[in-house]
């Protein structure tokens, strides 16, 4: 009787490894260089997971502020038709000299395999 336990044991653990296989999510590499925005400079990469259609995914933004002043604002991701603010984080303080990292869910504009997003960061006139 305790063979067949161990092989039943075996046999779940394959299936459960294989699901997780499946289900993996998916990263890309930060965006090419550091693009300037308002102030400060700022780097992205997309999370997702493909068995979900990618409709959704995460962005996560890096934020620099190599400058000597205080940075106030938000990350945000664009419409697929890039004319409007889909989504945004709350606000936002970066210090000279501090880089923060933000998550924020945003419209995923690609394909599952493929996700395309179009990151934006907007200063906030008060702090």
């Amino acid at each position: 009787m305790k063979p067949f336990k161990t092989i039943l044991l075996i046999t779940f653990s394959y299936c459960y490894m294989s699901n997780m296989a499946l289900t993996a999510e998916r990263m890309t590499d930060w965006s090419a260089g550091w693009a300037r925005a308002e102030g400060v400079e700022y780097r992205y990469r997309v999370q997702w997971d493909p068995s979900k259609s990618g409709q959704m995914v995460d962005v996560i933004y890096e934020i620099r502020n190599s400058g000597s002043r205080r940075w106030y604002g938000s990350a945000r991701s664009l419409d697929c038709a890039q004319n409007r603010d889909e989504s945004a984080t709350g606000p936002l303080t970066v210090d000279p000299g501090q880089t923060k990292q933000v998550r924020l869910e945003a419209l995923n504009c690609g394909t599952a395999t493929n996700p395309i997003i179009h990151p934006k960061l907007r200063a906030s006139s008060i702090p």
